[in-house]
């Protein structure tokens, strides 16, 4: 596998700002870092922020709009790329 570019980490369109992934197609973006991630990733991510705001009774952070909407038409992107 190739080494991922640098300067396309964390870039809408580039590779997943987080770097244990780096996958190309980063089109979510964090509210929180101001960065861009995968779909896997920020999946993820938002749900660690979902289950920190019920341990702390707290509402949640939305850091990825409509991750959870499945009609979002990035999804379809995902599925199309994968």
């Amino acid at each position: 596998m190739c080494k991922p570019d640098p300067e396309l980490k964390g870039i809408r369109g580039g590779n997943c700002n987080r770097t244990a992934c780096q996958q190309p197609n980063a089109i979510w973006y964090n509210k929180g870092s101001f960065a861009w991630y995968c779909r896997n990733c920020a999946i993820t991510i938002q749900r660690s922020a979902n289950d920190y705001g019920i341990q702390c009774q707290e509402p949640p952070m939305i850091l990825f709009e409509n991750i959870f909407e499945p009609t979002d038409p990035r999804h379809e992107i995902y599925r199309r790329n994968r």
